[in-house]
């Protein structure tokens, strides 16, 4: 990167090699958890610093002794050179690879391949089966009073306001009530999944701009505009916009959330009150 960026060569410094080498042990950690037994995992980078290559590769073998360093195909070892042995090491660091740019195309990168050892199944099946035993036992436990209240909520809101019934399970994700097909999720750092419905403010449901934009189609009340209009301007732009446009099922009233359509596509919602739709397109996408 040097060689094209100067300003790389500038944020370059000590502290920030052992920034990134910190980093890349935090993604080890979490990335290490979805191998399953005798899979591999490939850690690459694109430095020459021993801190973020091997002395990375010793960090997590030592602390993952499920894991074990591979040899690559002969075909990339022919292009590529051995790691480097560290001092009072016997891991057998000539399994990494280097990339040079005498030796091969590019700037130059650093190849590890682990491989997690078979034998980790037979254990890693056992804790994972007394978590499914304790997580089917405890279902309702472990799920707060609030969270029950706000996908309660969310599911009244969803009959309320859409016109077909909804297909999935309504789940707490982050403070946020999702509505997610029938699936198995992971265990663990789980940030979204499905639609996002919203969020519980006092009671209330707020709903999220992404159940706009996938089940716009299916809400009660719709406005309906045409991307000429004047007044799909104003809503692409976070302003006010008049409801004549409004078009409601199910004998629904004109005050409500309603789903905003731009030449047939679900495009964001409008609270409507009194004739006047109070916009909820998203800040960061007006123009």
């Amino acid at each position: 990167m040097f060689r094209k960026n100067a300003r790389a060569v500038e944020e370059w410094s000590g502290e920030n090699v052992k920034m990134c080498a910190e980093r890349q042990r935090e993604i080890l950690t979490n990335v290490a958890k979805c191998v399953k037994a005798g899979g591999r995992l490939l850690y690459s980078t694109c430095t020459f610093a021993l801190d973020e290559n091997e002395e990375n590769v010793a960090w997590f073998l030592n602390t993952h002794k499920d894991f074990s360093l591979v040899p690559v195909t002969e075909e990339l070892k022919n292009h590529t050179s051995d790691g480097i042995m560290l001092e009072d090491c016997d891991i057998d660091m000539t399994l990494c690879r280097r990339i040079y740019p005498h030796r091969s195309r590019g700037e130059g990168q650093f190849i590890a391949l682990f491989e997690r050892s078979a034998d980790a199944e037979s254990s890693q099946n056992t804790k994972k089966d007394r978590k499914d035993k304790r997580a089917r036992g405890n279902d309702a436990a472990r799920k707060s009073r609030q969270e029950l209240d706000a996908i309660d909520i969310a599911r009244r809101f969803l009959a309320e306001n859409l016109t077909s019934e909804t297909c999935g399970e309504l789940v707490m994700l982050g403070g946020f009530v999702y509505l997610v097909p029938k699936i198995k999720l992971p265990e663990y750092n789980v940030f979204t999944a499905g639609v996002c419905v919203g969020e519980c403010q006092k009671g209330r449901m707020i709903p999220h701009h992404q159940l706009f934009s996938a089940l716009g189609r299916e809400f009660a009340r719709k406005v309906i505009l045409s991307g000429s209009d004047e007044e799909a301007r104003r809503y692409l732009a976070g302003e006010e916009i008049r409801v004549e446009g409004l078009v409601s099922s199910d004998g629904k009233n004109g005050n409500g959330w309603a789903a905003v359509l731009i030449d047939g596509c679900a495009v964001g919602g409008v609270k409507i009150s009194g004739g006047v739709a109070k916009n909820h397109y998203p800040k960061g996408l007006r123009n």
